[in-house]
């Protein structure tokens, strides 16, 4: 029994000492069915802690799918804010401009771009430009 793992060693080492084999027997049947008892709580508690585990897992995706969806949806209202306020028409091409910078990273001075711009909106009237409306602090 010990061999199979029905029982453990302190066990056969206490059925072992009996004299009587009929006891020893019963105290072997006795000590298997208590082995059983442990074996199938442990089996239940694992089960459960399986089961608390996948309901947290299950909740945890769920929260996650609900946030994703809250920030979708504030992302398609912020779209369609800024497609108001800077009248954006879906059925024309629009071209949208951040301009500025400072210090060694700028590219070309604030002036230069707007003249730029300027002569562009003047050559091309088949395309709208939307310029994104900034504060634009010229220094001369």
């Amino acid at each position: 029994a010990l061999s199979k793992g029905d029982i453990f060693l302190e066990d056969a080492i206490d059925i072992r000492e009996v004299s009587n084999i009929k006891l020893a027997n019963q105290l072997l049947k006795l000590k298997r069915k208590e082995k059983q008892q442990q074996a199938q709580e442990a089996q239940q508690a694992n089960i459960q802690m399986q089961a608390q585990a996948n309901a947290q897992a299950s909740e945890s995706a769920a929260l996650a799918e609900v946030q994703k969806q809250q920030a979708l949806a504030e992302t398609k209202v912020q779209i369609e804010k800024a497609k108001s306020d800077f009248h954006i028409d879906n059925n024309e091409l629009n071209i949208l401009l951040g301009i500025g910078g400072s210090g060694p990273t700028k590219r070309i001075p604030s002036k230069t771009f707007l003249s730029v711009i300027e002569k562009f909106l003047l050559e091309c009237h088949e395309i709208r430009l939307c310029l994104l409306r900034m504060t634009l602090n010229i220094h001369s």
